[in-house]
């Protein structure tokens, strides 16, 4: 049966036992040990966001493009997308004009509800010359795909909805990953910004 443990239980690993006996006269008794079970009280923070190219231009984004977000710990893959269990999710990207940072959010294989990556307004790429309009990434044609390894959450772009255009210099990205994604013990995700580590470079 499940059991539940008190409010205020220390994180740790706590081992456990599990008794049984029969309605037989005389009753039989079995205990079983080795088991264990991990309280985990805190949840994951962001701890890096890159892209890479992976398709023609330097500083473009285009399909074949990534952008990965790393997390301190798995992330439960259904608190970012409902009902997606295991292996790859279809995803619309959409990265938006904007005079103070182009943005880039990821949203659901219909393009009608943004996935729980980042924060409301979505990752904030530095710069303002990625695009000259607002572009969709797999919304038709070749789709944008999600898949999880191990911390790391990689978005992949598909088809686009128009050109964008070449970063003329580098920037720093910022991620500021939602609450609302989860661990496997659905403690919500520290809202703390994450600058892109290392030095300015362009992305995609």
């Amino acid at each position: 049966a499940s059991q539940t443990l008190p409010a205020g239980t220390a994180a740790g690993t706590y081992p456990f036992t599990v008794s049984s006996t029969d309605s037989d006269t005389p009753a039989n008794s079995q205990t079983q040990g080795g088991f264990s079970v991990v309280v985990d009280n805190t949840g994951a923070s962001g701890s890096d966001v890159q892209t890479a190219n992976g398709g023609g231009t330097v500083g473009r984004p285009e399909p074949g493009d990534t952008v990965t977000f790393t997390y301190s710990e798995p992330i439960e893959r259904i608190s970012v997308l409902p009902g997606w269990t295991s292996g790859t999710a279809n995803v619309v990207v959409r990265i938006n004009n904007d005079g103070a940072g182009d943005r880039l959010q990821v949203w659901n294989s219909t393009n009608t509800t943004q996935l729980l990556l980042t924060n409301g307004t979505g990752l904030t790429l530095g710069r303002t010359d990625y695009v000259s309009a607002n572009r969709t990434f797999g919304a038709t044609g070749t789709r944008s795909t999600m898949v999880r390894s191990g911390n790391s959450i990689t978005i992949t772009l598909g088809t686009q909805s128009g050109a964008g255009t070449t970063a003329a210099g580098n920037g720093t990205m910022t991620w500021t990953p939602s609450a609302s994604a989860t661990d496997r013990a659905g403690n919500p995700t520290s809202t703390t910004a994450v600058p892109e580590p290392g030095a300015a470079d362009k992305e995609f």
